[in-house]
């Protein structure tokens, strides 16, 4: 199907340099992903998880900025 659709038309902004490695968005030896993997993986349990939460947290506000964004889209291309 997304053959068919194309490519994105709305991408949802980045939560975490992480996230982008995963995705390719940005490689693994950038110094914001070594930092962040620093955070997460390492002995401070705590900082781990504010980290999660933060990245959480971003998740849902990149999510409900998006739809919006996505309707109009949607409208252009079935109209």
């Amino acid at each position: 199907m997304a053959a068919i659709l194309g490519a994105p038309k709305v991408l949802l902004e980045s939560s975490s340099a992480i996230g982008d490695a995963l995705v390719c968005a940005r490689r693994w030896d950038d110094p914001l992903v070594y930092e962040e993997l620093r955070i997460l993986l390492g002995p401070d349990d705590q900082s781990a998880q504010q980290y999660v939460q933060s990245i959480r947290q971003r998740l849902v506000e990149n999510y409900i900025r998006a739809p919006p964004l996505c309707g109009v889209e949607e409208i252009d291309f079935y109209d």
